[in-house]
């Protein structure tokens, strides 16, 4: 999507389920590129458009809205997670706040690990994408991890749950590692997983490769 007004200085996205439901908008801040990456999408869900001056004024002409298509990540001509950081206003090119290890946010996040989870890099912590809690088994405590992410246009990130009982060597064979479940719902795939093993000392974590 694109504007002609000269004054333009980006834009505000918009979503309905249906064309029917109310629109949201899906954008934290001002979009200032022609691309944006819709970390949930579905079948059926219709888009629209505002172009916005320095003043917040919508351009569009006659308060009209904008009709837009919409490019999937498979098909927009853009690696996913270059995509993902021109949706949210970080360098494209991987330098500074676009880098896969940086973490605009201040929370020691990295920007790889908040793409492979469809969640905005500007906001602080998992925000409900990540998490880990105990299942009792026979009164045996196991570690479980659950992450969620976009069921569609993931296929650069590899997603590895590793256990471990020290820290230092980590493991991720089927004898060390199950999973509980794999659901999918309104376009988010969510995954728990359990450590099979027990112990004084266990730790588990989610490793995004690309």
């Amino acid at each position: 999507f694109a504007s002609a007004e000269l004054d333009c200085i980006g834009y505000n996205v918009y979503a309905s389920k249906d064309g029917i439901q109310p629109y949201t908008k899906l954008n934290t801040t001002l979009v200032t590129t022609p691309n944006f990456l819709d970390s949930n999408p579905a079948v059926g869900k219709k888009y629209y458009v505002q172009a916005v001056d320095g003043s917040n004024q919508v351009l569009a002409a006659g308060g009209t809205l904008q009709n837009v298509s919409v490019a999937t990540q498979s098909n927009s001509g853009f690696p996913p997670y270059t995509f993902w950081a021109q949706s949210y206003g970080l360098p494209s090119d991987g330098t500074g706040l676009g880098a896969m290890t940086a973490s605009p946010a201040g929370d020691g996040i990295t920007n790889l690990v908040k793409a492979s989870l469809g969640i905005s890099p500007l906001v602080a912590g998992y925000q409900s994408r990540l998490g880990t809690a105990t299942v009792l088994e026979a009164g045996i405590a196991h570690l479980t991890l659950t992450y969620s992410r976009p069921s569609t246009g993931m296929d650069e990130y590899s997603y590895t749950i590793e256990v471990s009982s020290d820290l230092t060597t980590w493991v991720s064979d089927s004898s060390n590692v199950g999973e509980i479940s794999r659901t999918t719902s309104n376009g988010v795939t969510t995954v728990t997983t359990k450590d099979l093993k027990t112990g004084a000392k266990r730790f588990i974590r989610l490793r995004i490769s690309i």
